[in-house]
């Protein structure tokens, strides 16, 4: 069983973990457009949050369909379209100016994704709005499931029980579990 983890990022879980750039769990430096790696080849390919970064969301997806065996499964998550380029902008220094206790690391991490959307830097700038349809068009989708990003557990750390009682979850993507299209 071979699995690939495309924009494996800080949480590797592939035997093969590809990233546009070198990184502590990195094994593989490649673009999710150009996979170096055999037709038919993959069993599970997990992509999260990468395809709204890429120049090209389709070809992407050309190349996950490629690498999967018959058999195989992506699973592949993306953010709604709401939570884009300028809405995120705008959350992030929405929740920069509320009083809570953030950790020095959760600091730096909005910070720096200001600071990368406002650059364009293609690890935060989001390229295009995917939906569905997009990923309808490549896969059968077995499963849909709404699930909130990591980032937005910020909101509820550090709160006072009496800011925020229930603690609602914000569901900001889409986790799709998806199938090879029979050609």
């Amino acid at each position: 069983m071979i699995s690939v983890d495309i924009g494996v990022g800080e949480r590797p879980r592939g035997d093969i973990n590809l990233d546009i750039v070198r990184t502590k769990y990195c094994n593989l430096v490649a673009s999710a457009m150009y996979l170096p790696i055999k037709n038919c080849s993959v069993d599970t390919v997990f992509c999260s949050q990468v395809l709204e970064h890429t120049d090209n969301p389709v070809l992407a997806l050309n190349q996950i369909n490629r690498v999967l065996k018959k058999d195989g499964e992506a699973i592949i998550d993306f953010p709604k379209t709401f939570w884009t380029n300028s809405s995120f902008y705008k959350l992030i220094e929405v929740v920069l100016n509320l009083p809570l206790s953030l950790k020095p690391s959760q600091l730096k991490f909005l910070f720096k994704s200001l600071r990368g959307i406002k650059e364009r830097n293609p690890r935060f700038f989001h390229r295009y709005k995917i939906t569905i349809e997009h990923i309808a068009k490549n896969f059968k989708i077995v499963e849909t499931e709404e699930i909130a990003d990591i980032f937005l557990g910020y909101l509820n750390y550090g709160r006072k029980s009496k800011h925020f009682q229930n603690k609602p979850r914000i569901y900001t993507a889409f986790k799709l579990r998806c199938r090879k299209l029979e050609s």
